[in-house]
């Protein structure tokens, strides 16, 4: 393999605003479940109680003609027991239609074989997840079992999302866009414009772009990898527009961490192509990083990076060498960007440099 050294530019400051949860509650009242099929709904007190009168049952709400739940992360039904609802695949699945009422861009949640019925269970729809579902036009919200005489209780039904509450500070540091850096990959040909934009184009399918170290680097305390790509064309492959990831001194294909854009990422816009570097994946030894690389699947494909960058929480240490004050000052010192402070010269990441 070709000897690769990335470059990385100063650390900077980013400005980013910490969450908290909102949550919005959908009535549970039973007339407004009354959507349903094969099914007999009724309160009980606080619950929406519902009894399968035949195989295949569900209790139903909706909006007319539709609901736009674009602004929220997932819908949760609280489950306080379920009676009878052991079928094929699941006890429970929710499902959530668009204004097309179809059943194959539905988005799901279930509630496995293995819940236990008699203590309390979140049901959940992720409303991220990849589906040729608009939940700008919600129209059906259901709840379906398969047994006959099944019976199951809600205590809750409600929207939640993460909301900005307050300045989040996280550091950045950049990977640098280059043909020296970035020069190694299979089946693709780059260019770099005056702005520093990289250029790859696909010359065989499955092709990649890609980066490393010699013979690895730490990144264990980083959290993310973030990849700005501006534009794509031609990208739609069988199961994503692109894939980047990051392999440790194993090279292992199977170990590798991934993050992707999927078939509905729009070409036009800038995504952001994420590694979750705190994601699990046996095996992997992030303290001894190797390969990074971005990889598409069709030839002739095209896709735009304008940058790459490790980003992380905020700390202390960050903030005492990225912090503008009277006594650091930033120099060019050999090429290389350096922090001159108290009398001594740190680089980038914290340490003297003598």
């Amino acid at each position: 393999m070709k000897k690769i050294f990335t470059i990385f530019c100063a650390a900077l400051l980013s400005v980013s605003m910490s969450a908290k949860t909102v949550t919005e509650d959908i009535s549970i009242y039973h007339e407004n479940w009354s959507w349903g099929y094969n099914s007999q709904v009724a309160n009980e007190g606080d619950l929406l109680v519902t009894t399968l009168t035949g195989e295949w049952g569900a209790v139903s709400t909706g909006w007319d003609p539709y609901f736009d739940l674009s602004g929220w992360d997932k819908i949760v039904v609280v489950v306080e027991s379920m009676s009878g609802c052991d079928g094929e695949w699941f006890k429970l699945k929710a499902y959530l239609r668009d204004e097309t009422e179809s059943e194959p861009n539905q988005m799901e949640g279930q509630l496995g074989l293995d819940a236990e019925d008699n203590v309390q269970n979140n049901l959940v729809i992720d409303l991220h997840q990849n589906k040729a579902c608009d939940i700008s036009k919600a129209r059906i919200l259901a709840i379906q079992c398969q047994p006959n005489g099944a019976v199951f209780k809600i205590s809750r039904v409600y929207l939640e999302k993460e909301e900005s509450d307050g300045p989040e500070k996280t550091v950045q540091q950049d990977i640098t866009l280059s043909q020296d850096v970035w020069g190694w990959g299979y089946n693709s040909e780059l260019s770099f414009n005056d702005e520093g934009v990289m250029t790859c184009t696909l010359t065989g399918a499955w092709g990649a772009v890609s980066t490393g170290w010699d013979p690895y680097i730490d990144l264990s305390e980083w959290e993310r990898i973030v990849i700005l790509v501006d534009n794509m064309n031609g990208c739609d492959g069988e199961w994503f527009k692109l894939k980047a990831y990051l392999r440790d001194h194993t090279e292992s294909e199977d170990n590798q961490l991934e993050g992707l854009l999927g078939l509905d990422a729009e070409d036009n816009v800038q995504n952001n192509l994420v590694i979750d570097l705190k994601q699990e994946k046996e095996g992997f030894d992030l303290t001894k990083a190797r390969i990074l690389a971005i990889q598409c699947q069709p030839n002739g494909a095209v896709f735009k990076i304008s940058r790459v960058y490790l980003e992380k929480k905020d700390d202390m240490s960050a903030v005492e060498y990225t912090t503008v004050n009277e006594k650091a000052v930033k120099v060019i010192r050999d090429g290389q960007v350096l922090i001159l402070k108290n009398g001594k010269f740190y680089n980038a990441l914290g340490a003297e440099v003598r």
